[in-house]
């Protein structure tokens, strides 16, 4: 996939990375945060968020019902130009604009 495709992330999924990996797993934040500088970062971009997305998530809560992480995943995505996702939740099979490639 790598090599055919360019692949983003927010912040999120760094902050998604780290917190499950204490909580579920009980790996250290640093060997956390080591995995993600040497094999995560080198290989994607990071999008920003932003107040437009933030505003655009709002919308996306209040027409969906999603969660805000994803509705944030999602707007962040949207206004990225981004139209495909790499996910196992089927939340984002909500929003015609996306399609999902993992679920």
């Amino acid at each position: 996939m790598l090599s055919e495709n360019k692949v983003y992330i927010d912040v999120l999924v760094l902050n998604e990375l780290l917190y499950i990996s204490k909580k579920k797993h009980n790996v250290p934040y640093d060997v956390s945060i080591e995995f993600i500088e040497s094999i995560v970062l080198p290989y994607v971009e990071i999008l920003p968020l932003r107040t437009e997305e933030f505003r655009e998530a709002s919308g996306i809560i209040k027409s969906f019902s999603m969660r805000p992480s994803d509705a944030l995943h999602a707007a962040v995505i949207l206004r990225s130009d981004i139209s495909r996702i790499v996910s196992e939740d089927i939340e984002f099979d909500k929003i015609k604009e996306l399609e999902s490639l993992d679920n």
